[in-house]
Formats: structure tokens, sequence, C-alpha cells
């Protein structure tokens, strides 16, 4: 158990992802709750339930996420548990002949690049990215996501390493997902690039070092989960049936922004402008979703919120909860006889208000499905997130706690 926890958390620290699955967490749950073959996670996030699903012996384990970036996290966690030092190997060389390279690829204008980038490094970068999308992999625009010009190729971890290394040479902090200039970073990259004035000599170190924690990792061969990323989950027709578990965290209430969050990394990856608006628009909660929410404490926040001084917020409450219910009432049409449902879920604020989503949830569910049964709750203390504390807004010091909810269906 502990291992498997610790290969998870391993994979996770070279990219950071806000509010990923807590490795010992999500082990925890799938191994306790969870059996049978097909194993599934609507709001898949990085893939964390995923790979633990394969890695536990599922057969099958499938993944939505409207973030593409779901198919590169989980590809890559692939690669590097399937191919073992292989795929190590031929990334390094690839990021090697990367900066020999004539190739480029701007993502940005000029003036962009600059802002986030010291003017020295973006030549560099430019040629990391011209390599990935001239002879490594290409963004399919017609099918939404990436293809590989050679079978085999560890595309997904040459992807991965080049966002660590671009973040790690930009002004925003890299410890966090959402881009900001960083006075305190822009210094720290400054006394860098003073030091050491040879950026490609910077980037071989940054790839040394991240190699050395990816060798630790011991080569498994696990049946290869499937993604799919652009999903908008509450319009969309869920396209896996039969399924015998479902762990799953859907979004916070207005906590993350996950697409303004990337939005810099999707466009270095290759993703046009307009699919990356079309991402800002169907993001949860800000698309408009009207669906009855079957549950009283639903109303009664509601009221509360529209008796506040910020009754514009009741649009976002109405979206979240009607994006997250008419994706749950869909999903557990798809689920098979005797199977789990693992809600992970965290209440939080809006309007002063400390919303009970998944009591709220729990009501609609269970009112909406006689074959569904609550069968266990409980807390989990959330012991470590990155977070600006004594923020200056109704939640200063975040979520302190995730809430998990057992339910068996038939």
């Amino acid at each position: 158990m502990q291992g498997l926890s610790q290969i998870l958390q391993n994979l996770g620290t070279i990219y950071y992802y806000p509010a990923r699955f807590h490795a010992g967490l999500v082990v925890s749950l799938v191994s306790k709750y969870c059996d049978g073959k097909v194993f599934f996670d609507p709001f898949a996030g990085s893939g964390s339930g995923l790979l633990a699903a394969s890695l536990l012996g599922f057969r099958e384990s499938y993944g939505l996420d409207l973030l593409p970036m779901i198919d590169i996290f989980v590809e890559y966690a692939y690669e590097i548990l399937n191919q073992g030092s292989r795929a190590l190997a031929d990334t390094t060389r690839n990021i090697k002949n990367a900066l020999n390279s004539s190739e480029i690829f701007k993502c940005c204008t000029e003036e962009e690049l600059f802002y986030w980038y010291p003017s020295r490094v973006v030549p560099v970068l430019e040629k990391i990215w011209g390599t990935f999308h001239e002879n490594v992999a290409f963004f399919d625009k017609n099918d939404l996501t990436w293809r590989p010009y050679k079978e085999n190729i560890p595309w997904a971890t040459f992807a991965i390493l080049s966002l660590r290394i671009t973040r790690k040479l930009s002004f925003t902090d890299d410890s966090v997902a959402k881009y900001y200039r960083s006075n305190v970073k822009r210094t720290k990259l400054r006394k860098l690039l003073r030091k050491n004035r040879n950026v490609e000599k910077i980037i071989l170190l940054e790839l040394e070092n991240t190699m050395q924690k990816l060798l630790s990792l011991p080569k498994i061969n696990i049946p290869k989960p499937q993604t799919h990323g652009f999903f908008d989950i509450s319009e969309m027709e869920i396209p896996v049936s039969n399924v015998d578990c479902i762990v799953t965290s859907p979004p916070y209430l207005i906590a993350h922004e996950y697409v303004r969050s990337f939005k810099l990394d999707l466009k270095w990856l290759g993703v046009p402008m307009d699919k990356i608006m079309w991402l800002r628009k169907h993001e949860i909660p800000y698309k408009p979703v009207a669906y009855k929410v079957n549950s009283g404490l639903y109303e009664y926040y509601k009221e509360k919120i529209r008796e506040s001084e910020k009754e514009h917020l009741i649009k976002y409450y109405e979206n979240y909860f009607g994006s997250i219910t008419k994706a749950l009432d869909n999903i557990i049409e798809n689920l098979a006889s005797s199977s789990t449902l693992v809600l992970v879920l965290a209440d939080t604020t809006l309007a002063g208000y400390k919303i009970p989503i998944g009591k709220i949830l729990a009501e609609h569910l269970l009112a909406n499905h006689n074959k569904l049964r609550l069968t266990e709750e409980f807390g989990d203390v959330i012991k470590k997130r990155k977070l600006f504390k004594k923020r200056n807004n109704t939640n200063p010091n975040g979520v302190t706690q995730e809430n998990i909810y057992i339910y068996k269906w038939g």
C-alpha cells in the first residue's frame, strides 16, 4: 500500500497540479471500496484515481475531464511505469537535441513572452517546443488531443519535462498552478542567470536532477487508462457503461480557475486560442446550466446568498450545483449492479456561508435514485496544500478538510 502511494506521489511531484488527489487517500479509497473490472473517474483532473486503479489491478480505467491536460498526465505516467529507463533516456536525448535544433515554436506574442520570461530564455524555450511540435507530437485539432509522430515515442514525458523546464525559467511561482509574476521568483531567476549565463546548461542541470527523481520509480506493466479531455460532462454522453467503481472529486465551488491556470501551458502545447476560449466558456461554475436540484439545503443556502450583499454569486451557485447534479445523475445510470460511488468533496465558502456541498448532493442523489444508498461518511484533514495564507477574502485559510461519501448502487 505505501509503495503504491509513493509511486503516485513521485510521479506527481514533477509537475504541479492544483487540488491533486492525495496519493495515500486515493490508493486507500480504491483498495478499500472498489472491486471489479471497470473503474471510472468523471472528474479525473491529473489522473491519480485512474493510475491507482490500474496499479491495484483494474483491467479497465476511464477518465474524463474538461482540461485536455488529463491526456498528457496519464500518458506520461503510463510511459514512465511501462517503459522505465528507456522513456527517460529517449526524452533526455530528444531534449538535448532540441537545444541544438533550428526548429522553433512561438506560442505567443513577443510582448506576452517577455512579460513571463527573461529575454535570454525565450529563444531556447522556442527550440525545445519547436522540436516537440515538429518531431515528437502534434495537437490534433479534429480529435482535440495530441498524436505522436512515431509509435512508442515517450511524447508525454517530453511534454511534462518541457513544461517543468518552461515553468522553472518563468517569472511565475513554479510551486503553485496559477500564473502570476512573482517578485521573489524574478529575483531568484535573475541571480541564476547572472551566475550562469548559459541557459542550455541551466536546462541540462534541471533535466538531470529531474531524471534522478524519476529513475527511482519501479518499472510496472499496468493496463493503459483511457482518457478524454475537452469533455463537458454536463452536456456530453458518458462514453462508458457497466462501471464497477467510481472514485472522484468534483471541482470546488469557485476555488480554482483551472483553464486560466493552464492557459500558457496549453499555448506551448499547441492548443489553438479558440479551443482555449471554448474551455473557459465550459468551465464549472462559469458555464450556465439550468437543472433541478432536489435538495432543501440547496434552496436554504440559495436564499441566504440572495439575502446577502453578494447576490451576484447566485449564478455561480446555481451553475455549480446544476452541473454537478446533472453529471452525477447521468453517471449513476451507467453503474453496474452492486457498484460503488465514492465522492470526495470539500465545503467551500460563498458569500460568507460555508456551503455543505456533500450534504446537498446527498439529498439530491438519494431523492432521485431509489437504488442508491449512502453507507458511510467521514472526513480527511488536509495536512499540506499550496496556499497563500491570510488571504483577503471570506475564506482566508482555504479548505482544511475533505469529506468522503461512500454510496452503494443496487
